[in-house]
C-alpha cells in the first residue's frame, strides 16, 4: 500500500475482532466516515494478503463516502484461525448477522 494511502486511512481506521459463527476470533479493520451514513464497502483480499492490502481501492471507496470493513481472511495476518474455509459465511454474518454492529 502506498505510504500516503496508509497515512490517510490509518488516521481513520480501528482494529476490530469478531467471533465467527464457528467460534474463531477473526481480525479486521473498520474505517468509518466522520459523518454517519449507511453506505458500506466490504473489501475481501486474496489468498496471501491482509485486510490492508486494498490501498488505492479502499481510499477511493472512502473518498466516495463509504464506510469500510477490511477483514483479514482466516489464517492471515491477525485472524486467529487455522483453517481457511468459511470466509464467505463470516462476511455474511459480519454484515447481516444477529450480532453485527454494522447497521
Amino acid at each position: 500500500m502506498p505510504k500516503e494511502t496508509v497515512k490517510i486511512l490509518k488516521a481513520r481506521y480501528e482494529e476490530r475482532e469478531i467471533v465467527s459463527f464457528d467460534h474463531l476470533r477473526l481480525h479486521g479493520y473498520l474505517c468509518v466516515q466522520s459523518e454517519p451514513n449507511r453506505k458500506w464497502a466490504v473489501l475481501v483480499h486474496e489468498y496471501d494478503d491482509s485486510g490492508l492490502w486494498f490501498g488505492r481501492e479502499a481510499l477511493a471507496f472512502y473518498q466516495a463516502g463509504f464506510n469500510l470493513l477490511l477483514p483479514d481472511a482466516r489464517g492471515h495476518e491477525k485472524a486467529r484461525a487455522h483453517k481457511y474455509s468459511g470466509d464467505r459465511n463470516t462476511v455474511k454474518a459480519a454484515t447481516h448477522g444477529e450480532t453485527t454492529q454494522i447497521r
